[in-house]
This record gives structure tokens, C-alpha cells and sequence, in this order.
């Protein structure tokens, strides 16, 4: 069994580096439910990255080596979680290298959620 000391340790540890960045945040001007906090080490937002997510797919789907793809899920084994760029040009670049396996007239629908938290929809034909 573990002793209260290397528990009050470890739980030193995780906590001392966060509550000097939180100090560090207050100091250059953070203020809750204010403007965005000035970013410093060790603070949880370091690695923050805005994504946008969009919703990709492929009318009528498109014939590619180890099947067919209907939608941006059909790119990569099935996980916890779905392929994500950071801008719509991303999804747009994805959509593009897809429709280099079409055969016929194939359309491409990217329904996106931005940053912003608005919802934006782009539509393009296959060439």
C-alpha cells in the first residue's frame, strides 16, 4: 500500500506546475470569462490547436485501392476518433486526392463547423 507521503508526492507533482502557470496567466492580465489568456509554459491551452471539422463525401462514391470511398471515415481504419485538419483547405486537399480515382462525374460535398462556430457548406465537381 501506498504511504499518504509519496501520494501527497505525487499529487504535488501534478498540481505545482499548473498552479504556477494559472499564477503566471493572472499576472499578464487573465481574467475569467474575459479575453483570451496570454499563453505560458505549462499551461493546458500550450498544445491548443484551433480544427475545423468538416464532414466529407464523395457522390456517387469513388473506386480506390482496397475498396471504395464514400466518406473522409473510409480513408483510415476505424478508431476512436475521425481525421481532422486544421482548415477547410485541408478536407478541400483530402476531397481532391480522392477524386483522382473517379471514373465518372463525381461530385464532393464538405460540410464544415468552423472555429468560429459557424456551419459552412462547399461543393465541388470532380475534375
Amino acid at each position: 500500500m501506498r504511504s499518504p507521503r509519496s501520494v501527497a508526492v505525487f499529487l504535488a507533482l501534478l498540481f505545482l506546475p499548473q498552479a504556477y502557470a494559472l499564477t503566471r496567466q493572472f499576472r499578464l492580465g487573465f481574467r475569467p470569462f474575459g479575453p483570451a489568456p496570454v499563453r505560458v509554459a505549462l499551461s493546458w491551452d500550450m498544445f491548443a490547436t484551433n480544427i475545423q471539422r468538416c464532414r466529407l463525401a464523395w457522390y456517387p462514391p469513388v473506386p480506390a485501392p482496397g475498396g471504395t470511398l464514400a466518406g473522409l471515415a473510409d480513408l483510415t481504419p476505424t478508431l476512436e476518433w475521425d481525421v481532422v485538419s486544421d482548415s477547410v483547405e485541408g478536407y478541400e486537399s483530402l476531397a481532391r486526392w480522392g477524386c483522382g480515382y473517379a471514373l465518372r462525374p463525381t461530385r464532393v460535398g464538405l460540410r464544415c463547423f468552423t472555429t468560429a462556430g459557424r456551419e459552412e457548406d462547399h461543393v465541388f465537381d470532380c475534375r
